[in-house]
């Protein structure tokens, strides 16, 4: 997928094939990562290439998965950003 400002995305998914249920989101700055299972994550990592740095963020698990993007989604719609 192609965007206006130039970013780019290289999606992948499946329900019958193995894939690795993690997820990158890189930047010019850096990256993070979202370790397996990413839409049920406990941990986020974020990593500077400037300051050559990781930290890791940890998530207070809540229900069985996808929670943080339900929660998002309603916000929006309380907001009407949608």
């Amino acid at each position: 997928m192609g965007y206006e400002q130039g970013g780019i995305a290289a999606l992948q998914c499946s329900i019958t094939a193995y894939t690795p249920s993690e997820a990158y989101i890189i930047g010019t700055q850096g990256y993070i990562y979202i370790p397996k299972f990413f839409w049920r994550a406990e941990t986020v990592n974020l990593f500077l290439k400037k300051e050559q740095t990781t930290t890791i963020f940890s998530l207070p698990p809540i229900g069985f998965g996808y929670c943080y993007e339900i929660l998002e989604v309603a916000r929006c719609l309380r907001n009407n950003l949608c």
